[in-house]
């Protein structure tokens, strides 16, 4: 006796849904704008990061949000707040699974903020979940930093043409922090 099983044909998203169509595949904001984030209108009100998860997310798919959530409140000086309903013109962020890839701006940007996180985002743990939250916090790529170069060395040889972009050097700001 023999048993087939056909497996279904995954899109380019759901094989790695970090390279949706934005900057550096995940970040909505305009790369250029990199200076401005150090700027005091792009934190978060208070230091408090206030979110809603829409409801469209499976049970596992929102538990993984929530663990992002407090994996980041865990081992930072954020404090988070739910919300239990979203209006658009509400500062937060909104936590959407419609689209099939995973993105966010880059620090706050008023108004319902909204980070996409594709069923394949959340589909495995916390981690891009995690990813995307730090970008909303006002976090870029860490291959990006100014500092890169004194820790580590990129060889761009073994880099696709396409993707050489992502290794760019922008300016970075620690806030006064250590």
């Amino acid at each position: 006796m023999y048993f087939a099983r056909s497996f279904p044909v995954l899109t380019h998203y759901q094989t790695n849904p970090e390279l949706g169509p934005y900057f550096e595949g995940d970040i909505k904001s305009n790369p250029w704008g990199r200076n401005g984030i150090p700027d005091e209108i792009y934190r978060w009100k208070k230091g408090i990061l206030r979110f809603y998860v829409q409801d469209d997310y499976s049970f596992l798919e929102m538990m993984q949000i929530y663990k992002a959530i407090y994996a980041i409140i865990s081992y930072t000086c954020i404090d988070v707040e739910e919300l239990l309903t979203s209006g658009y013109y509400d500062d937060h962020i909104y936590y959407s699974p419609d689209k099939p890839y995973c993105s966010s701006d880059v620090g706050f940007r008023g108004w319902r903020q909204v980070v996409e996180l594709g069923p394949a985002c959340v589909a495995y743990g916390q981690g891009i979940a995690i990813h995307e939250t730090l970008h909303a916090l006002g976090f870029y790529h860490e291959q990006s930093r100014e500092d890169r170069d004194d820790y580590v060395t990129i060889n761009l040889n073994n880099v696709l043409p396409s993707d050489k972009h992502n290794f760019n050097i922008f300016p970075s700001n620690a806030f006064g922090l250590p």
